[in-house]
């Protein structure tokens, strides 16, 4: 972990406490941000998963009218940014 992975972190978690997320939604968005910031390697099973999880709730957001598009695309680039360098979630 550094600082950079450590500051995409608390953004992401500053972003959660919006309502537009539900308690299920803002809880697996953490999860993924701190799984993540605790990755040592760029990429592996675990990336995978959480980049799967990441789409599906950012999908149903947008999707739901609750998110838009690019703020999505933000989030979910931030959320990549607490991994390690070389990290990329990979779409659903």
């Amino acid at each position: 972990m550094n600082g950079h992975r450590y500051r995409n972190y608390l953004f992401v978690l500053e972003v959660l406490e919006s309502n537009v997320f539900s308690d299920v939604e803002r809880e697996l968005l953490a999860d993924a941000a701190e799984g993540l910031l605790l990755t040592r390697l760029p990429s592996g099973d675990e990336i995978d998963e959480i980049g799967i999880q990441v789409s599906a709730v950012l999908d149903e957001l947008v999707a739901s009218d609750r998110l838009r598009y690019a703020t999505a695309v933000e989030l979910r680039a931030r959320i990549a940014d607490c991994g390690p360098a070389g990290a990329a979630l990979a779409p659903a």
